[in-house]
């Protein structure tokens, strides 16, 4: 018989069961029934149980900041009692996986719900497990991972509730398709689910991730948007007469396939479903000869450049530039800045699984005006990199603002420099890959080596009026914040100098 099955005792109305974790224990953990009232995912049965965990009280010590500060606080102690919500099975998890690895797991909990993995999240931050020793649960959460969609059985609420555990227990792979999934094949409000009626403070954290979901997908529409419309800005500047029959036919044949106007199919479709139709798009231009050339051009490749420039704009969030972003204590700005930065025009350095400049855009999580700064440096040395004459953004002056104090010594000058960063020396990593939308899952993966495919443009113009466009894309959001503080620098002089005009009346 299995020494650590539990066993159950009939007291009163109340059920008691014995789990022994550890048969050598010195230390109980005992979850009593909640009064709070009753909830859906917590029926009555559930709350009329009393779990006594027997633990070591070295090892949940030593795994836990909360049970430390207890046991520091109460050294002779050997029981403590809890209010169980519903989380017996999130503790037995936990404690197992601490004590004797996830293969003492019973396979009740191996086929836990979804419910159960939220759970565990909130349990495992809220009593001090994690972040410190995710990696003991770290396993068991990707066997759920792949028995779940290990044959491609994706949906949409399933994707939306499991991206969150997938970053919070650092599992990269799925983190990068599921969120890649959401974006490209979901349409309308974007947002994370959380199914844990006991832990429904972890929504604030996961929707965090909304906002950059959203934003992601609204970049790749705008680049499907440019592309699809650059064959029209074309015949617009056009001269030859047969240019306005062309630029008709050429957006007859976009709604016959239902994909114009854009704006009305991207809401009706998701990307992927828009993609899957502008790959049927016929269209030769009536006209044979044309005196301007424009109604000549390839329109079937200006579709297939849009499909593919929509298609490598964004490969997912990626959990290691969502962790690296994140602004750490005791490290210095200039560390932070070449952590971040890429190195010739590689944005997935440091990072498990490979990707670009999208998907590095939208899973930073640091200040805006460091990614702005880092963008535009990088987009400047590309430029460089290519011997391209072509006019780009100035960098920033020096400022200088003069202040009236209104005092006897008159006038005070104030210098503000704003000058770009230097370049970045390499951060030390090599190779990326890419992850296919529905590739099958491989678990504790390694680093793929498999460089990113580019698509090559025959026409030099076509190619860096989108580059351009692109940087712009991702650089109008940051814009903003900066056309806002030259607004409020003048209300800010204005104060200083009544604030001093003050001084000067009191002395």
């Amino acid at each position: 018989m299995d020494k650590s099955a539990p066993r159950a005792a009939q007291s009163g109305v109340k059920t008691y069961h014995n789990i022994v974790v550890d048969p050598a224990g010195d230390f109980v953990i005992r979850l009593n029934p909640s009064t709070q009232p009753l909830t859906e995912s917590v029926n009555s049965a559930e709350r009329a149980r009393v779990f006594n965990f027997t633990t070591s009280r070295q090892v949940i010590a030593a795994s836990s900041a909360y049970f430390s500060h207890v046991l520091g606080l109460q050294p002779e102690s050997s029981i403590i009692s809890m209010e169980n919500n519903g989380l017996s099975r999130a503790f037995e998890i936990w404690l197992r996986a601490l004590h004797n690895g996830v293969g003492s797991i019973p396979t009740s909990l191996q086929a836990a719900r979804v419910e159960d993995v939220w759970n565990v999240l909130g349990v495992g931050w809220t009593y001090g497990f994690a972040p410190e020793h995710t990696d003991a649960i770290k396993p068991w959460f990707i066997a759920i991972y792949e028995r779940k969609f290990g044959h491609g059985a994706l949906s949409p609420m399933l994707a939306r509730t499991m991206a969150f555990p997938c970053v919070m227990l650092d599992h990269a792979e799925g983190f990068m398709k599921l969120t890649k999934y959401l974006v490209y094949k979901t349409n309308g409000s974007m947002f994370m689910h959380n199914p844990s009626a006991s832990y429904e403070d972890l929504t604030i954290k996961a929707r965090l991730f909304d906002g950059p979901l959203t934003a992601a997908r609204t970049s790749v529409q705008s680049v499907l948007e440019k592309e699809l419309n650059f064959p029209l800005e074309k015949l617009h500047y056009a001269t030859c007469p047969c240019r306005k029959e062309t630029a008709f036919d050429y957006e007859d044949a976009l709604l016959k396939i239902d994909c114009w106007p854009l704006e009305k199919a991207l809401k009706q479709y998701p990307i992927e479903e828009v993609i899957g139709r502008l790959r049927k798009f016929e269209f030769v231009p009536k006209t044979t000869s044309c005196e301007s050339k424009a109604c000549l051009r390839d329109f079937k490749r200006s579709v297939n450049i849009a499909i593919d420039r929509a298609q490598q704009e964004f490969q997912g969030l990626c959990a290691d530039c969502v962790k690296r972003s994140k602004p750490a204590a005791g490290r210095s700005p200039e560390a932070f800045l070449e952590k971040n930065s890429p190195y010739h025009g590689c944005w997935d350095m440091d990072c498990r699984y490979g990707h670009g400049r999208g998907t590095w855009f939208f899973s930073w999580m640091g200040p805006s005006s460091v990614r702005q700064q880092i963008l535009y440096t990088a987009h400047r040395e590309q430029l460089q990199a290519k011997g391209s004459h072509r006019p780009t953004r100035r960098p920033r002056r020096a400022r200088t603002i003069t202040i009236h104090t209104g005092n006897r010594e008159g006038i005070e000058t104030l210098e503000v420099p704003q000058t770009p960063f230097a370049p970045m020396t390499p951060p030390l990593a090599t190779g990326n890959g890419e992850i296919p939308m529905n590739a099958p899952p491989t678990g504790l993966s390694d680093k793929e080596n498999a460089r990113d495919r580019e698509t090559t443009y025959d026409s030099d113009e076509e190619f860096f009026e989108a580059e351009e466009g692109d940087f712009d894309i991702h650089a109008d959001a940051d814009a903003d914040a900066d056309a806002d503080a030259e607004e409020v620098l003048p209300s800010l002089m204005q104060k200083l100098r009544r604030g001093l005009d003050d001084e000067d009346e009191e002395e």
